[in-house]
């Protein structure tokens, strides 16, 4: 991803400081290119007068909501105006015209326990709301609580990152990995390894479970320990599918009918 500043500490790992930045930049290591997950989306800054800078990836929730992390949407600790975030769906984003109508945001929301200093802490989860509804099939999130006897069962991690171990350009490219769910605690789901992870660019991008025979976001790829090297970490949507989440989602929703109710 681009270059979001959140300084996470990971103990475990003596890498010990990464920026929001570095962490944006968190592409898919291992994997493939992904043919499919139309509602994993690609975030990018559009400043005045300056080329589209990517930072994050996202998935559609619903037609006009992205689910992504919260240090997404912060540049050096400073939050980024929703005037100057805009979103692309498709799968490779290096062709210039597919990124010629980027999808406006009419604003932004992150937990408001997040902290961009302590992005290790917890709470880095946010949603981007749209100007225009997206013709896409958003995909469901996790509700209930995640379980010990989950741990073990395939995953998928989806992003725009890097796919390779160095930082480097961002590609643009949607990729794909499945890996192994391996622990997880209150506030996190730990994923990957050394050959198979997230990486520069996948920040905010889903951590994919099939439940009940659908694709369903149980993690938002929020830090990793290293670079593509150690396991990462991504923040557990179930933690906050109550307490944030739904009650945003329908504050969305009740402003999307009333503004079309307004509409002669």
């Amino acid at each position: 991803m681009s270059q979001r500043i959140v300084l996470v500490c990971v103990l475990v790992s003596f890498i010990a400081c990464k920026s929001a930045q570095q962490q944006a930049e968190i592409k898919i290591v291992g994997g493939s290119e992904a043919k499919g997950d139309p509602a994993v989306v690609a975030i990018y800054i559009d400043k005045d007068h300056e080329p589209l800078e990517f930072t994050c990836t996202g998935t559609l929730v619903e037609p006009y909501v992205v689910l992504t992390a919260a240090h997404c949407l912060y540049e050096q600790h400073n939050l980024i105006s929703y005037h100057h975030l805009v979103v692309i769906p498709g799968n490779d984003l290096r062709d210039d015209k597919k990124r010629a109508n980027p999808i406006k945001v009419e604003r932004t929301v992150d937990d408001p326990h997040f902290n961009s200093l302590k992005a290790s802490e917890g709470y880095d989860i946010g949603l981007i709301i749209l100007e225009n509804d997206l013709d896409i099939k958003p995909l469901p999130y996790m509700k209930r609580p995640l379980t010990q006897d989950m741990i073990d069962k395939n995953i998928r991690l989806v992003g725009f990152g890097d796919d390779k171990r160095l930082a480097g350009a961002v590609p643009e490219i949607k990729r794909e990995v499945t890996v192994k769910f391996t622990a997880i605690d209150e506030k996190f789901v730990t994923v990957g390894g050394v050959f198979k992870n997230v990486n520069h660019g996948d920040s905010g991008g889903p951590i994919l479970m099939e439940v009940d025979g659908v694709d369903t976001i149980i993690g938002v790829t929020s830090f990793t320990s290293g670079i593509g090297f150690g396991a990462s970490k991504a923040t557990r949507v179930d933690a906050y599918a109550e307490s944030f989440l739904k009650r945003e989602i329908d504050l969305a929703r009740r402003g999307r009918i009333a503004a079309r109710s307004s509409k002669p």
